[in-house]
C-alpha cells in the first residue's frame, strides 16, 4: 500500500523553492566569441485538476548532473513522486514511494513516456500529494511571489505557471526571440516556394526537406533551425516538431 501525505499550501511552495534552488545552480557557464554565457534554463509549474484538488508538476528544462539529482532526490525524501530524469546517455524513470512500514523508498520503472521529446535533457517531477480546492489561492499567491523573486535575481531564466491549460505566469527571456526569429526565417523561405511560378523548383525545395506541400515544408525548416539556437533540442522530424509546438505554447 501506498501511504501519501497530504501537504498544505506552505509546504508545496516550499519545497517547489527548494527545486527551483537546486536547479539555478545547475547554471553551466560557457565561452562564447570571448563572452562568458549561461546555459538557457527553463522551468514550468503546472497543476492538473483531479478530482477535488489539483496535482502539483514541476518540470526544469536544460542540462543535469548526477549529484544535482541526487539533491533533488534528497529533497523529495519525505514525499511521494514520480520523477523522469532524461540525459543525452540515461532516461530514467522512478517512483517516490511510502511502502507498507511507512518507509520512504524508491522504485525503478522500466520505460515510461518520454514527456519532452525533442529536449536532450530534463526533469520532470509529478507530486502524488494533490492541493486541495481551498489551498488553491494561498498556493498560487506564495508560488507567484516566489518565482516574482526568483526572476528578478535571475531575468535570464524563463519561469512558467500554468493551471491546466491556462498559463498564468511566463516571463519573456532569449530563446523567445530565437524562436520567433526562426519562424520568421521559415515563414519567408516558404513564401518563396509558394509564390514562385516555376514548378519544378517548387517541387525540388518540397525534395530537398523531404516533404509533399508547404504546411510540412514550414515544419521541416523549423525542425533544422530549432536545435541551432539552442543546444538542448534534439535533432528534430516534423512531427516532433508539431509535439513541441502543441505543448510550448508560450513562446
Amino acid at each position: 500500500m501506498d501511504f501519501v501525505r497530504t501537504l498544505g499550501a506552505g509546504e508545496f511552495v516550499a519545497l517547489i523553492k527548494r527545486m527551483f534552488e537546486i536547479c539555478l545552480e545547475l547554471r553551466i557557464k560557457s565561452k562564447i566569441h570571448g563572452k562568458v554565457v549561461s546555459q538557457f534554463l527553463r522551468m514550468n509549474v503546472k497543476l492538473v485538476k483531479e478530482g477535488n484538488g489539483y496535482l502539483v508538476h514541476f518540470s526544469h528544462c536544460g542540462k543535469w548532473k548526477k549529484e544535482h539529482y541526487e539533491r533533488i532526490l534528497d529533497a523529495m525524501s519525505q514525499y511521494c513522486a514520480k520523477l523522469i530524469l532524461k540525459t543525452e546517455n540515461h532516461f530514467l524513470h522512478v517512483e517516490a514511494v511510502h511502502n507498507e512500514d511507512r518507509q520512504w523508498a524508491l522504485k525503478r520503472s522500466e520505460g515510461g513516456t518520454n514527456e519532452f521529446p525533442y529536449l536532450k535533457e530534463y526533469l520532470s517531477v509529478k507530486l502524488k500529494p494533490s492541493i486541495i480546492a481551498c489551498n488553491l489561492r494561498a498556493f498560487e499567491e506564495r508560488l507567484l511571489q516566489e518565482i516574482s523573486s526568483f526572476k528578478n535575481l535571475n531575468p535570464e531564466v524563463k519561469f512558467t505557471y500554468f493551471r491546466d491549460s491556462e498559463i498564468l505566469y511566463n516571463n519573456r527571456v532569449e530563446l523567445d526571440k530565437d524562436y520567433k526569429f526562426c519562424c520568421l526565417v521559415s515563414s519567408a523561405m516558404c513564401k518563396v516556394v509558394q509564390k514562385t511560378l516555376r514548378e519544378e523548383f517548387r517541387q525540388e525545395c518540397l525534395n530537398l526537406f523531404g516533404v509533399t506541400n508547404l504546411t510540412d515544408l514550414d515544419f521541416a525548416i523549423k525542425s533544422i533551425l530549432l536545435p541551432k539556437i539552442h543546444s538542448n533540442f534534439v535533432k528534430m522530424t516534423v512531427q516532433t516538431l508539431r509535439d513541441f509546438e502543441g505543448t510550448e505554447k508560450y513562446f
